[in-house]
């Protein structure tokens, strides 16, 4: 089967390389789609155990959050989540605060908890627990973009 956001060179694929590419193509359709008009879809590479970045919105996180989706540890991907929405406050906070960096964050921030949401994100959706997670870092990190 061909992949249109994932490129690899595996000739005998297993059950379970060819889920994880399944999961990953779903995943990287979503990013595509929140992704702003100006910026490139994103690209995979998939070396038959992990996924690395090569283009688009927000690559480097989409491979990381494939990589650990297919641990299918929840406590681990809740802990990544959390991670990744502090490494972009530091990174922000750090940073030049021009109102192009601002809304540069507010669109990656934005774009990740959308990402995430219960209609677009296919992993844990009948995990109320992940879910509340998820609210609850929503909640947060809205009451901090809205002081800026």
């Amino acid at each position: 089967m061909a992949y249109k956001n994932i490129i690899h060179n595996i000739e005998n694929i297993s059950d379970k390389q060819t889920s994880d590419l399944e999961l990953a193509e779903k995943l990287s359709d979503i990013i595509n789609l929140l992704k702003p008009n100006h910026v490139n879809k994103v690209t995979l590479r998939f070396d038959g155990k992990k996924f690395h970045p090569l283009d688009g919105f927000l690559n480097t996180f989409l491979a990381n959050d494939i990589n650990t989706a297919i641990k299918d540890d929840v406590e681990n991907h809740k802990s990544f989540i959390l991670k990744t929405i502090q490494d972009l406050f530091k990174d922000y906070d750090l940073g030049n605060k021009s109102s192009n960096s601002l809304e540069n964050f507010k669109i990656t921030i934005r774009a990740i908890l959308n990402y995430y949401c219960d209609d677009n994100y296919p992993l844990y959706s009948d995990n109320d627990d992940f879910k509340v997670y998820l609210n609850k870092i929503n909640e947060s990190v809205e009451k901090e973009l809205s002081k800026s």
